[in-house]
């Protein structure tokens, strides 16, 4: 399942559990409950929508916790499309160079360099890109050896495709994105928590 599909479904997931609710505001161990985080992400989601502070503990509007959080879903869903356009146009590619191959092997020219990429490469993100691509402020580096520029190719393929999942964090690591905002919070909240159910697995 693309990123954004699991990030939409588990912030629906908690949209849906927050509706059912019949308290105005919440305090730090429903939002425990509700994300599966413990108290440091806890606080860390609740500081920027904290409405009120009672005997030194903080409590959230479940309203304005809603409205945030469908922000989020509504965002997910845009980037899905996104990436179901972006699918489409990468087969699209490979049939019009399935094509070309073809064309040429009626010519009797050399094929044209092909590779092949795991199944998991199509749900990558940034962050787990192979060591040979560094991303930098204003860079993106590829390295291959000299003589072996397929690879260059397959690693650049493998790049683009990450950059389809994961545009949020590309635009941060090469700084054309503020460094930190609210769905930064959120993405690595939610991030953490997968990380966290399949580290129980």
């Amino acid at each position: 399942m693309p990123r954004s599909s699991s990030w939409r479904h588990r912030v629906s997931q908690i949209l849906t559990a927050l509706r059912t609710l019949d308290c105005e505001e919440l305090q730090r161990a429903q939002i425990e409950s509700l994300f599966g985080l413990q108290r440091r992400a806890a606080l860390r989601l609740m500081a920027p929508l904290v409405s009120a502070s009672r005997n030194g503990s903080w409590q959230v509007d479940r309203q304005r916790l809603i409205q945030w959080l469908e922000g989020f879903e509504q965002q997910a869903t845009e980037e899905e499309k996104r990436h179901q356009l972006v699918l489409q146009a990468l087969h699209d590619v490979e049939a019009e160079n399935r094509s070309l191959r073809e064309e040429l092997r009626s010519k009797g020219r050399p094929d044209p360099a092909s590779w092949t990429l795991k199944q998991e490469v199509f749900a990558r993100n940034i962050r787990s890109l192979p060591a040979e691509i560094a991303i930098t402020q204003g860079m993106v580096s590829v390295s291959f050896p000299a003589g072996d520029p397929a690879c260059g190719a397959r690693l650049l393929h493998e790049l683009s495709l990450a950059m389809v999942n994961d545009w949020t964090t590309f635009c941060r690591l090469t700084g054309s994105a503020s460094d930190k905002t609210e769905e930064d919070v959120v993405n690595h909240l939610l991030n953490s928590l997968e990380e966290q159910k399949q580290s129980r697995i």
